[in-house]
């Protein structure tokens, strides 16, 4: 039997959700985006803000993650992210909070709003609806309401592009209004979905606990990867970052011993790192072969926006075969059901 013909029978029998035509639709869901709110006025005309509080919480934040990450070298004041119920202390009017809940009833970012609102800080509303929506529309604040066409799996963290897109959008229109940056629209075109790569990958590490290395302007994607490889893939996958790691992770995973067979270290790696980084990623990866761990380097073409592009799809891609090389389905979320139920009571 040939390797594609088992995987559309495993496609056939666990991703009834369509989870992956979500993950190969994320540059659709990109322009989809755009075509919603690029032509969106906020009112804040000239205001000069001194921060941005992003506030969301698991596959919501990812987005905006992303974005911060890729685009940090041309924004001109700090993001910081809120995953929590409360926003910051420093948050004032020179602050622009954005709010973001795919469904709209995450309560943290239900909690940061009404915050937001009782300190009249200036504010944006990223959500596909829900409570979020209702509040947003009663409160008269700029609300990115999106319909989520191209996400038929229904899952946030697989909506990562009209997420992304959104807070891109919002940053183009307040504080991202100039530099020699490359706009993401222009970048989903240049993109192919990275399937097959993924699929060779997957079939690789099939069975291993993962551990997520990334650096520099991948560091948001080895978030997101980490995400979705727990979430979908339901496969145990902590990601560290270079230079950080180096301080303290050799020693702990050194201890592992006769676990290591079960491990698998993940380095996404770039021609565009600074040199320093570089040398630390064959370094960091020589000294975890030495100590037993099987490692594998995942690397891109094109500017970095472009490869951060690409990493995002790979991950996608991989934590969606994994789930159904392991007759999983990936859209499923059972204990995270549970501790939602167990809190509702």
């Amino acid at each position: 039997m040939s390797s594609n013909l088992t995987l559309e029978r495993l496609v056939k029998k666990y991703d009834r959700q369509r989870v992956g035509l979500s993950i190969a639709s994320l540059s659709r869901q990109v322009e989809h985006s755009f075509k919603e709110f690029m032509r969106r006025t906020l009112p804040f005309g000239t205001r000069k803000f001194q921060n941005v509080i992003f506030c969301g919480m698991g596959g919501s934040a990812l987005g905006a993650d992303f974005i911060r990450t890729v685009y940090e070298p041309w924004l001109p004041v700090p993001i910081h992210m809120v995953s929590d119920y409360h926003l910051p202390a420093f948050a004032n009017k020179n602050s622009l909070v954005i709010l973001c809940s795919y469904s709209g009833t995450t309560e943290e970012i239900l909690s940061c709003f009404k915050e937001a609102r009782l300190r009249r800080l200036p504010s944006v509303t990223i959500t596909a609806g829900g409570a979020l929506a209702r509040m947003a529309r009663r409160a008269y604040t700029p609300l990115f309401q999106f319909t989520p066409t191209y996400n038929p799996s229904g899952q946030p963290r697989i909506g990562t592009g009209y997420l992304m897109a959104s807070f891109y959008i919002a940053l183009r229109k307040t504080i991202l209004t100039k530099g020699g940056f490359e706009h993401l629209s222009n970048v989903v075109t240049k993109i192919k979905p990275q399937a097959s790569t993924a699929y060779a990958f997957a079939q690789k590490v099939f069975g291993k606990s993962l551990v997520i290395i990334g650096a520099d302007f991948l560091r948001a994607n080895a978030h997101i990867f980490s995400n979705q490889l727990n979430e979908s893939a339901k496969t145990f996958a902590p990601f560290f970052l270079l230079p950080e790691l180096d301080h303290h992770l050799l020693e702990g995973m050194g201890s592992l011993r006769s676990a290591r067979r079960h491990w698998a270290i993940v380095f996404l790696d770039s021609g565009a790192y600074e040199p320093s980084i570089k040398k630390r990623v064959r370094s960091t990866r020589h000294v975890f072969e030495r100590q037993g761990f099987a490692t594998h380097r995942i690397s891109f073409s094109g500017t970095r926006v472009q490869q951060a592009f690409s990493a995002l799809s790979f991950g996608g891609f991989a934590s969606y075969y994994l789930a159904l090389l392991q007759h999983r389905d990936p859209s499923l979320i059972p204990w995270v059901d549970f501790l939602k139920k167990r809190l509702a009571h």
